[in-house]
């Protein structure tokens, strides 16, 4: 059982509270400015976004730009809703500052569906943060923005997570400033640290020497988006074995990742690669989750919403000879062990449950 507490958008609760979590998702989020960046053409003429604007965004996920303009609140309730009604008990938004990150929409996400939401802080790539950081003193910048963000809150919201914090494919010097940043305000405010990796690339090992290098804890660390991994066993083992912590969060993936006509590894080759590293004792740092973040996930625009993890995966886990123990380990005592705060500068006042 985890121990310690969890802080959410509403306040601090126990980590043994917190149930069936999904460690990698976004319920308020603006990246419409990255579809460029992503390998998209946007449509000069979008019109409305409608279920036709839908079915193309799923070849094309930049093809309109309200598709990355992940700001509606009621076809995210209702989602959420749904995965509160399937056994969820919390959800991770990991949106960093610069992507329009909302903690007032949290909060109340959180009230009216009943989940515990924990948010994200810091930054996310070098496209996005230029604005925000000054360039060759972005590692001080970041961790001042994080640290405050900690003790101030926002309207008093929280932040229980650093991240995630992004890194291209490679990595430029500047997000590997930002990731030193962070890494540095983990240590100093004992909010875990979540990091983005490109999920095309291989940069796990010098992003994890930008964090080595702060004295950060490789075991605190958690690395996102290793699906498109799966089927590279030796590189997976070995991060494993370095006592980092893995994400798998692109299951449900129904559109293209990061350019046309390229897809991660099916739910099915995901779970069975979950599947084999618990039965090789990796299960202690290993997560999934599904990195919703587009509109046409979500259920009103034909997509699986964030429901698809219980309502599809876990019996999936099961066929693949996952035990109700290994899925209580992927979705409950991981994220719990996860999220649960370590000693650090506490915020000016103690946030307590709202």
């Amino acid at each position: 059982m985890a121990e310690g507490v969890v802080r959410t958008v509403l306040g601090d609760v126990p980590a043994a509270s917190l149930g069936m979590t999904l460690i990698h998702e976004h319920l308020h989020m603006d990246c419409s400015t990255l579809a460029a960046a992503h390998g998209y053409v946007p449509d000069p003429d979008p019109g409305e976004f409608d279920l036709a604007a839908a079915t193309e965004c799923r070849w094309n996920p930049g093809a309109h730009p309200d598709n990355y303009r992940f700001t509606q609140h009621d076809p995210v309730l209702d989602d959420l809703v749904d995965y509160r009604e399937l056994g969820g008990g919390a959800i991770v938004d990991a949106t960093p500052f610069d992507l329009d990150r909302n903690p007032a929409a949290l909060a109340r996400l959180s009230r009216e569906s009943g989940l515990h939401v924990v948010m994200g802080s810091g930054y996310y790539l070098e496209a996005t943060h230029r604005a925000f950081l000054p360039a060759g003193d972005e590692e001080s910048a970041t961790y001042d923005a994080i640290v405050a963000d900690h003790v101030l809150g926002s309207d008093g919201i929280h932040p229980g997570m650093i991240g995630e914090i992004g890194t291209s494919d490679p990595p430029t010097e500047g997000e590997l400033r930002v990731v030193r940043g962070a890494a540095r305000a983990s240590l100093d405010t004992g909010l875990p640290l979540s990091i983005h990796l490109h999920p095309w690339g291989d940069n796990a090992d010098r992003v994890l020497s930008a964090v080595d290098e702060t004295g950060l804890g490789i075991e605190t660390v958690l690395l996102n988006h290793m699906t498109t991994a799966v089927g590279e066993d030796e590189r997976l083992r070995g991060l494993l074995r370095t006592g980092v912590q893995l994400s798998f969060d692109l299951f449900g993936f129904d559109h293209s990742l990061l350019g046309p006509g390229r897809w991660p590894p099916s739910d099915d080759e995901g779970v069975a690669t979950i599947a084999a590293l618990q039965r090789e004792g990796f299960g202690p740092q290993v997560m999934m989750s599904q990195d919703v973040g587009v509109r046409t996930r979500l259920r009103q625009y034909g997509g699986w919403g964030y429901g698809h993890m219980l309502r599809h995966l876990v019996p999936l886990l099961g066929a693949h000879g996952v035990t109700s123990e290994g899925i209580r380990q992927l979705f409950v005592e991981n994220p719990a062990n996860f999220l649960a705060l370590r000693q650090g500068v506490a915020p000016s006042t103690s946030p307590t449950h709202r």
